[in-house]
């Protein structure tokens, strides 16, 4: 019977989605089917729908990639725009956010950072000590480390405020160009929960 297959393929995607923690899904269907099958995935696996749309069993595969690349493109602006907002909100507010290259390069070299938020075509020059790791900038690429006087080298600035972030454990999230986080050199972080 239908809800035995339905059954199964709440089963099937479940599982899809545990061992792929990265997927999102986009449900398709008549509204009354469509909410009856929502209802057999766990909240997990709920949690990854982005969108639900109405193509049927006659619809083209270019057509449901078509449809899919676009959800999931206008799902992603969404996710960029939600990131830098809160970014900005917690800065405003004086809480566990920063923006700016010399607040954020402050808070990666601290080891603060949670969460880099970064324009993804986001580049700078700047220098990294090779001894004590720390990341400089300025005009001037120095070859020698202003807090330890280890030797330095010039560095793409972003690529090394991301490895570093990665290196203690925290996130980077590139984002689309945002006129409002570019009035901040482009970047942000969230911090820590000191």
């Amino acid at each position: 019977d239908a809800y035995h297959h339905y059954e199964e393929v709440a089963e099937y995607v479940t599982a899809y989605c545990t061992e792929r923690p990265e997927t999102y899904l986009i449900l398709s269907g008549d509204g009354e089917i469509l909410a009856r099958f929502r209802q057999l995935l766990p909240p997990h696996a709920q949690g990854k729908i982005i969108d639900t749309t109405d193509l049927n069993w006659h619809t083209t595969h270019e057509r449901i990639l078509h449809v899919a690349r676009r959800l999931l493109e206008e799902h992603e602006i969404q996710e960029d725009r939600e990131s830098v907002r809160l970014v900005l909100d917690s800065a405003a507010r004086g809480g566990l956010g920063v923006i700016g290259l010399s607040d954020t390069l402050l808070a990666v070299n601290s080891g603060l950072v949670h969460k880099l938020v970064m324009h993804s075509d986001f580049q700078r020059l700047g220098w990294r000590c090779q001894d004590c790791h720390y990341i400089g900038s300025g005009k001037e690429i120095t070859s020698q480390c202003t807090v330890c006087n280890g030797a330095a080298m010039a560095v793409e600035l972003g690529d090394a405020m991301v490895t570093e972030v990665l290196r203690h454990d925290g996130f980077f999230e590139p984002v689309a160009a945002d006129a409002q986080l570019a009035e901040h050199d482009g970047i942000g972080a969230l911090l820590r929960h000191l």
